[in-house]
């Protein structure tokens, strides 16, 4: 499953030399971590990790270091609950209707928070309608 590090940082041991069952486990781990430099505000850089415990792996992550319209980040770890269909909309769509409605709220003269329940709801039926779209075209 695809898994953002926590604050406490990347897996530490990656090297890998010898060929025993527990550094050939290391190296599995290990094997897709990355680290991102970003120096934005308190967060310095980003560290990921997965690992494929399906395949076709399903699960998706997102980041937004910039919001288009406030300050502060987004991340999102989606997990593909048999199928990718979601956590692939969740990459692909999530932080656009968040801060679209944000912005909606602002225009008119509404405070609403970037994670409001309602932006939430919105994104889940437009999920909805695009998986419905999809099996009708499947027929």
């Amino acid at each position: 499953a695809l898994a953002a590090a926590s604050a406490f940082g990347a897996i530490k041991g990656c090297a890998v030399a010898g060929k025993s069952s527990t550094e050939d486990h290391d190296a599995a781990i290990c094997r897709n971590q990355a680290t991102m430099k970003v120096e934005k505000g308190l967060i310095k850089e980003i560290h990921t990790n997965w690992y494929p415990a399906n395949d076709p792996i399903e699960d998706t992550s997102a980041m937004r270091i910039q919001l288009k319209q406030s300050s502060g980040s987004l991340f999102g770890v989606y997990d593909g609950h048999s199928g990718g269909g979601c956590s692939a909309f969740c990459r692909d769509e999530l932080f656009d209707i968040l801060e679209y409605k944000q912005r909606l709220s602002q225009d008119d003269g509404g405070g609403t928070k970037l994670l409001a329940p309602s932006s939430f709801v919105e994104a889940d039926s437009a999920f909805l309608q695009m998986a419905y779209l999809v099996c009708m075209e499947k027929e």
